[in-house]
């Protein structure tokens, strides 16, 4: 992976390559290298995002494990977040207890994000959050901050993709997404962008976190048969809705649309037929034969033997891991130096896995966003594929990271 600092390449990837880590698997117990830069995943690892979680820590050690930075090892302290709000506070305490944490990657949920928030921020630690939710501030405020930088924001998943779905796949759409968060914040962003392309919404649906039986949820949209469909159910539950909006027959008269979490490689084997046709808007492209791609699931491959290969958390850990790399070497090792590893962060250009990789003045990525179709394979389960690219996504300030968010 190349990286360039206010234009310099100062990464030298040989240099990252030797040293040592500690894990501590949620034991409570650190064993802290004298001068180790402490790296915490607060990553779900049971609950609904377990999958997701489990990817996000695979990607950060592809990265860290055996890492130096500035002469400097790597420690990891992993715990696991769930989705509870209230667990994930208790781990963000227990793990910034003595404040000698320098990095958080983490976590999943955009509500145990809100909770950990507050005890993040009064740390000293840089704080990576893979997604984030324009216009979600009224729940998660307090997010636009010089320490947080952004995996993805729904503006570019959402906003983007709502124009896309105007032209190319319907002029009506009804909206299912989980009632949350970044559920919600989902919705609004797709809206905005689909209205304001001439598209109307005929109807909503929130089915609550955690839903695993949507029949009931369906009955509007069994009854109504709107054009298409723009959803959002991630992790496991997302299997069953995709499965019973198939079995209700849904797919001969409806298109199915919406985030590629909801249709993620990770779980085609069990979606199978039902998951075929599927539109999806996503920040990465397994497919694509770009050299820092190629690379990364050539390592994951080595290192896992997963036959799904890497998907797009694991690849937001792996970008979050070199990137906080790239921030320490840049400042000599100067864990202590916040604005120093900040403005490093903010003049760092990545080729990324994912393409072209910046971060705006609301600390979200630029960034490609990639429309993906679930396509039927000669042998093996189904597979998301690029059909179109829009190029350069960048967050507006005022929706950035928390809403009215510019750090510049």
């Amino acid at each position: 992976m190349n990286y360039s600092v206010s234009r310099r390449t100062f990464l030298k990837q040989a240099g990252l390559a030797a040293g040592a880590v500690t894990l501590s698997l949620g034991s409570g117990i650190r064993v802290l290298g004298q001068d180790a830069i402490n790296v915490a995943l607060l990553l779900p690892q049971t609950g609904t995002f377990a999958g997701p979680g489990g990817e996000a820590i695979r990607g950060a050690q592809l990265v860290l494990e055996g890492a130096q930075a500035a002469g400097r090892s790597i420690n990891l302290i992993i715990e696991d977040t769930g989705t509870d709000p209230s667990q994930g506070l208790e781990k963000a305490q227990k793990v910034l207890a003595d404040d000698s944490v320098d990095f958080v990657i983490g976590p999943i949920s955009s509500a145990v994000s809100a909770a950990m928030r507050d005890e993040v921020l009064a740390s000293r630690a840089i704080w990576f959050i893979p997604t984030t939710g324009a216009g979600a501030s009224p729940t998660v405020g307090g997010l636009c901050s010089p320490k947080i930088f952004a995996g993805v924001n729904t503006f570019a998943l959402s906003n983007a993709f709502g124009p896309w779905v105007k032209e190319n796949v319907a002029d009506e759409v009804y909206i299912f997404v989980n009632n949350y968060v970044f559920g919600n914040s989902t919705a609004a962003q797709f809206r905005a962008g689909f209205e304001g392309a001439g598209g109307t919404i005929v109807g909503e649906g929130l089915p609550p976190l955690g839903t695993s039986d949507f029949a009931s949820f369906l009955t509007p949209i069994i009854n109504d048969r709107p054009q298409a469909l723009f959803t959002f159910i991630p992790g496991g539950n997302g299997i069953n809705f995709v499965k019973q909006f198939d079995e209700f027959g849904l797919k001969e008269s409806t298109k199915l649309t919406g985030l590629e979490s909801s249709f993620v490689n990770l779980f085609l084997p069990a979606m199978g037929d039902a998951a075929v046709g599927a539109i999806s808007s996503l920040h990465y492209g397994p497919e694509d034969d770009n050299p820092a791609n190629v690379a990364f699931k050539a390592a994951y491959a080595e290192k896992y033997e997963r036959p799904t290969g890497p998907s797009f958390y694991a690849m937001m850990a792996y970008d979050f891991a070199h990137t906080l790399l790239a921030a320490v070497e840049a400042t000599d090792g100067d864990t202590g130096n916040l604005d120093g590893l900040v403005s490093a962060i903010e003049n760092l250009d990545l080729d990324s896995p994912r393409g072209p990789l910046s971060y705006s003045s609301t600390h979200d990525p630029v960034q490609n966003i990639y429309v993906r179709e679930t396509q039927a394979q000669s042998a093996g389960p189904p597979l998301n594929i690029i059909v179109d690219t829009i190029p350069n996504v960048e967050v507006p300030v005022e929706v950035g990271v928390d809403g009215e968010c510019d750090l510049s």
